[in-house]
């Protein structure tokens, strides 16, 4: 992947009439940070940016939200939100050709640094779409992260994205200063 091959794919997918544009994982130069790979996007995006919006299309981009590499200022600012399953740390791993990584707790105050990032790409990029990929079935379940409760909380991740996904949603586009519309989650069964 790269700007002149991802131009070019953009170019493609416009001709057979794709609206959303997702660049899979491999945009980004370390997990947690999410900052553009430079070394394969010179001038950040700018290029691909500007031709989807000249298509009338829209970017997406990969994300694995359980994730930040070890040396990622996400991560530094993180250290206590680390993932870990009955008190033990999952082994750092490569993620996508980048650095070792560590998987982040979403039921933790991460949460919020990881909606920062989201929003920001969104203004930044004009980011309308974020795959989230690879998570792995079991999230976190230690005692000491604040939502934890043994009682409701059995340390699935796909049972928490199942139930609190769209909450995690809802409030991250109040974050963007978005209006609240109760009734309207009620009667589409989100809440």
């Amino acid at each position: 992947m790269n700007l002149d091959q991802t131009l070019k794919e953009i170019d493609r997918a416009h001709a057979m009439g794709i609206e959303v544009f997702v660049i899979d994982a491999g945009w980004f130069k370390k997990t947690g940070d999410w900052e553009v790979n430079k070394e394969l996007f010179p001038d950040e995006l700018k290029q691909v940016k500007g031709k989807i919006s000249g298509y009338g299309m829209k970017l997406g981009l990969w994300f694995n939200p359980t994730v930040a590499a070890l040396s990622s200022a996400m991560y530094t600012r993180n250290l206590t939100n680390r993932m870990s399953r009955n008190g033990t740390y999952g082994e750092p791993s490569e993620i996508w050709e980048t650095e070792q990584s560590v998987g982040m707790c979403l039921v933790s105050s991460y949460w919020e640094d990881y909606a920062n990032k989201l929003i920001a790409l969104t203004k930044e990029l004009t980011v309308t779409y974020f795959k989230w990929d690879a998570i792995g079935q079991y999230g976190c379940n230690d005692s000491v992260m604040p939502f934890y409760n043994p009682s409701i909380w059995p340390g699935l991740l796909i049972r928490f994205v199942k139930k609190h996904l769209n909450l995690f949603l809802i409030l991250i586009l109040l974050k963007m200063g978005a209006v609240w519309d109760y009734s309207f989650y009620q009667q589409v069964n989100i809440l």
